[in-house]
């Protein structure tokens, strides 16, 4: 627990934000990605409809960045929690190369299905 609060720094009674700590940072621009999200699909939804091509494009695009965001939030945070390890941190490292690079090629082999 204490890790954790060292990467959100929350020791000093701080709600995060500053430059000691770009965790919080990325965090924060993945929920206002997520908040974007979800205004974008409230907004696009009301005005076009469910069935629109436009709507479905620009959601996944969209849905795009928020996963791109959260990657990064989740390796920022990695890297702050996991700093005084470094055979551990380098693992991690490895392993979330290889997740990422395993989900980006069955991202694009699905993007390329025609869904129905």
């Amino acid at each position: 627990m204490g890790a954790l609060c060292r990467a959100a720094n929350i020791s000093d009674g701080a709600a995060g934000g500053s430059a000691e700590s770009p965790a919080i940072s990325l965090l924060l621009l993945y929920i206002a990605a997520t908040l974007l999200h979800g205004l974008e699909i409230f907004v696009l939804y009301r005005y076009l409809g469910f069935s629109s091509t436009f709507v479905r494009g620009a959601a996944w695009g969209m849905q795009g960045f928020v996963v791109l965001f959260r990657g990064l939030a989740i390796a920022e945070l990695c890297r702050e929690v996991f700093a005084h390890y470094a055979g551990i941190r380098a693992f991690i490292w490895r392993v979330l190369a290889v997740l990422v690079t395993v989900v980006m090629v069955l991202a694009m082999v699905a993007a390329m299905t025609v869904w129905s």
